[in-house]
């Protein structure tokens, strides 16, 4: 049996890989046979006792795997009596997901346990060998009665766990390290070793074009379902291109899908789907994305998105514009199967989740930006950019926070860091700006201060503001916010150290939303300034004569008023996508009922509850800290009173639910106002939004929930509400 430590077995499977079958398969690609390989090893020491390749030029029949067992039976231990049990005393290990023929030779020689490094979909994608998949659809599946085809398509090709074996990969070995940090560096290890057979496929698909052929080319499938319903095959023929280079010409120009340019790239995929196309009829659907290869194991092909990945929509009338942010031409449906956490690669659902979960999140804030167009760009041309993206998405999705926070992944960060430095200066700075990202997943509100500077360098998070180039701006954004959103949560003095100048007017009729809402951020942002840096010392009694950076009390009251102004202008004249698509009439909390603790205020986009809750938590800061002499009774009562500011708040968290709306404000500011909540039906209400949050943006809550409940059981003197964060 297999070690129980998986990373024993790891580095075993990789160390045949690497020195044993790699130089074995290097002389038959050079004499025209496949990249498969494989190996026996004893299940008690995990030393290989038979190592072969592919020999498809001797036979048809001899792919890695047969040709090992027959090795293993005739050479290796020709004398059945001093021969190992395949049952208990060995393992098999695949290079490639073993096709149909080879899963029979592997069950009737008796093994029982089966790893792979590279899938069915890797084979295909990859190496332009779909012939395993073909083959069992064609040939092993048989549609059942009254059985729809999406059904069939979803069944599993073969039980990899069955009464005769069960077979996983390499990936699977891996996902069960349960230690995140000796997790991530298998995963690296595993990538090194995959990159090993860039240059074989290359070599085999030079020795194709070449002339030179296997047996089983003369013999291989050719589709003949299609030819015998005389319909048009889809198959399309596989193009393998070397190097990582734009799917953009120099002058910035679409490729013509009808133009063939070695010197460029086609990249029309769900991971790169930027570029621009004639659009399609309104009534045409798309059943799959045509697929493209790039061969350095940085961007791998793709047809189909995770089934947890928000499907893309097509956008027909906005596809030849430069700046289409989101609404980008992509299929409108996808097959669920192919890219599954079982099938897919770990790098192909990364790129899929970070382009169409990520990124609408981050650039949420600025709708129609270029924001994921340009990272993607960057991250075909650059390979260090594209592996921190990938990266950053497998970090989010882990199951379960890591031990110590944002310092995880030591070593792969410095390699990160290492290859940066050798960029230019706005590569390393998008990098940097991702690395900042990427730790901050499973990083609780209290811990954000400081974060970005760590990676990123301090002092640049207020660009955004000015005319900043994509992509870097949405992720200084971003970061900005992740520094304010640490004072909202902690109240302590913020790392920014200044604040963009603010426009005289706040709102103006020619402003687009994404506008407004950065003129509220930097509203937001004023009144965190002008509370921590004036207000606060002039309350401690810290006046101009003992620092002189602090404004003159009348300017400081001067200011306060201002940004009070602005507040009140914004209820007054925001714009109708600013203002609620429903806004319920207040009700008491004493006559609020324990299903229905606040009453409702829904709003039409994530934009529009980002700007309006940043108002509001201005307002209730601003209050909190009024000047004593100062009246507002010319204001609307509700307008001056902070229970109903901190009311409005709750409400824009618990009945707005996009999926992109949690920002770092957003939840830091939930989290901030829930502390003045004091029933026990608005708390456990939050409670459960919480949870929403956690579940959506893999921001751990846990501190702050339990803070909040001590908090809570200490104003009541009652027990605090018992529902916890998962």
């Amino acid at each position: 049996m297999a070690p129980e430590n998986p990373q024993k077995l790891l580095a075993a499977l990789l160390q045949t890989i690497e020195r044993d079958i790699v130089p074995l398969t290097r002389d038959g690609v050079s004499s025209g046979s496949k990249v498969f390989g494989a190996a026996i090893l004893s299940s008690k020491n995990l030393e290989p006792y038979t190592v072969s390749t592919n020999d498809e030029r001797t036979s048809p029949l001899l792919h890695g795997e047969i040709n090992c067992i027959q090795t293993f039976y005739t050479q290796t231990f020709p004398d059945a009596k001093d021969r190992p049990n395949p049952r208990d005393d060995c393992i098999f290990f695949a290079t490639h997901e073993p096709c149909s023929l080879c899963l029979s030779g592997i069950t009737w020689s008796g093994f029982k346990e089966l790893y792979y490094l590279f899938t069915y979909e890797d084979s295909r994608d990859q190496f332009a060998i779909p012939y395993d998949i073909d083959i069992l659809e064609e040939v092993f599946r048989v549609k059942a009665d009254g059985e729809s085809e999406e059904a069939i398509k979803n069944r599993p090709l073969y039980n990899r766990t069955n009464k005769f074996f069960t077979a996983k990969s390499i990936n699977e070995l891996v996902l069960s390290i349960e230690e995140v940090a000796e997790r991530d560096h298998w995963n690296g290890e595993v990538r090194r070793v995959k990159a090993l057979y860039n240059a074989l496929a290359d070599e085999y698909k030079k020795n194709k074009e070449s002339g030179i052929e296997t047996s089983s080319d003369e013999r291989r499938p050719q589709c003949g379902s299609c030819q015998g319903r005389n319909v048009t095959c889809e198959f399309k023929e596989w193009t393998f291109v070397s190097g990582v280079r734009s799917s953009l010409r120099k002058d910035d120009c679409a490729q013509d899908d009808t133009i063939d340019e070695p010197e460029s790239i086609q990249i029309q995929d769900s991971l790169l789907s930027f570029v621009e196309s004639s659009p399609p009829a309104p009534d045409q659907e798309f059943d799959a994305p045509r697929t493209a290869i790039v061969r350095t194991g940085i961007i791998e092909s793709t047809q189909n998105a995770t089934p947890d990945v928000p499907q893309p929509m097509v956008s027909i009338g906005n596809q030849h514009q430069p700046h289409d942010g989101n609404q980008i031409p992509t299929p409108s449906r996808w097959n669920e199967t192919v890219l599954s956490e079982q099938n897919s690669s770990e790098r192909q659902t990364a790129m899929l989740r970070f382009r169409y979960q990520i990124v609408p999140w981050l650039d949420s804030n600025a709708p129609g930006t270029s924001f994921g167009p340009k990272i993607m760009t960057l991250a075909a041309e650059k390979s260090i950019i594209m592996d921190i993206i990938i990266w950053v998405a497998m970090r989010r999705s882990r199951k379960t926070a890591t031990s110590n926070g944002h310092e995880s992944d030591p070593h792969l960060v410095q390699q990160f860091q290492h290859r940066l430095s050798l960029e230019d200066v706005f590569t390393a700075d998008v990098g940097r700006s991702l690395l900042a990202l990427g730790h901050f997943f499973y990083t609780g509100p209290s811990e954000w201060a400081g974060l970005s500077a760590e990676y990123s360098g301090a002092g640049g998070q207020s660009q955004f503001f000015e005319e900043q180039e994509e992509p870097l701006k949405t992720l200084d954004r971003f970061h900005y916010k992740t520094e304010l959103a640490a004072f909202i949560v902690t109240f302590k003095a913020p790392i920014l150290q200044s604040v963009p100048i603010m426009k005289e007017s706040f709102l103006s009729p020619s402003m687009t939303s994404g506008q407004i809402y950065d003129a509220c951020l930097t509203h937001l942002s004023a009144c965190c300034r002008l509370i921590h840096c004036e207000l606060i010392p002039l309350f401690n009694g810290i006046f101009p004569t003992q620092s002189p950076s602090h404004d003159s009390p009348s300017l400081v009251w001067a200011t306060w008023s201002n940004l009070w102004a602005r507040c009140m202008q914004w209820f007054r004249d925001r714009p109708p996508d600013m203002i609620p698509l429903l806004e319920s009439p207040e009700v008491d909390a004493h006559t609020a009922t324990s299903n229905c603790p606040f009453a409702a205020d829904v709003y039409s986009s994530a934009i529009a509850v980002q700007a309006n809750l940043a108002v509001h938590f201005s307002s209730l800061l601003l209050l909190s800290y009024k000047p004593r002499l100062v009246k507002l009774s010319s204001n609307p009562h509700r307008l001056v009173s902070k229970s109903w500011h901190a009311q409005k708040l709750a409400k824009l968290a618990l009945w707005n639910n996009f999926s992109d709306q949690w920002d770092p404000v957003v939840v830091a500011t939930v989290v901030r106002v829930a502390r003045d909540m004091t029933y026990p039906s608005q708390q456990d209400a939050l409670l459960s939004c919480f949870q929403r949050i956690g579940d959506a943006t893999k921001i751990p809550l846990r501190s702050e929930i339990a803070d909040l409940q001590q908090f809570w059981s200490s104003s009541r003197h009652t027990n605090a509400p018992t529902h916890t964060h998962p």
